[in-house]
């Protein structure tokens, strides 16, 4: 979900609440979607085999804090200096084939240390950039 504020009048507001499935592309055979959730973290978005992209919706606690966008190559990081949580959370292409996330946090409930694979397609995809394997 993310948060969208209106000014009405002068110290009038509307709050409006969005879902995130509106500000990403509409998946295809070559855009593929996944959705991935950890405590109060929560990744989605879209993976483009053909324009080797990754856009994704970062939400934090239900609450989006934006859309993301980064390539196969480089990836997606995303540094976090919230009240309750610190650290990153990073999307990479692995293999050719598969999306990570890498979550490194101090978060109110503990540390979040873990890597996990989000979504694999089904041909490995030459990636331009930094080679991700070895992570």
């Amino acid at each position: 979900m993310s948060i969208e504020v209106q000014t009405i009048n002068p110290g009038e507001y509307q709050v409006t609440q969005h879902d995130t499935a509106s500000l990403l592309p509409a998946p295809t055979d070559t855009r593929k979607q996944f959705a991935w959730y950890h405590t109060a973290i929560g990744v989605e978005g879209i993976v483009d085999t053909v324009t080797k992209k990754i856009t994704t919706v970062f939400s934090l606690r239900g609450i989006a804090l934006g859309t993301f966008e980064g390539t196969f190559g480089g990836g997606i990081l995303i540094r976090l200096e919230m009240i309750s949580e610190k650290g990153t959370v990073k999307l990479s292409v692995k293999n050719g084939l598969e999306l990570w996330v890498k979550t490194e946090l101090k978060a109110f409930i503990g540390r979040i240390d873990e890597e996990a694979k989000v979504i694999s397609w089904g041909e490995k995809i030459e990636c331009a950039g930094k080679d991700d394997s070895e992570d």
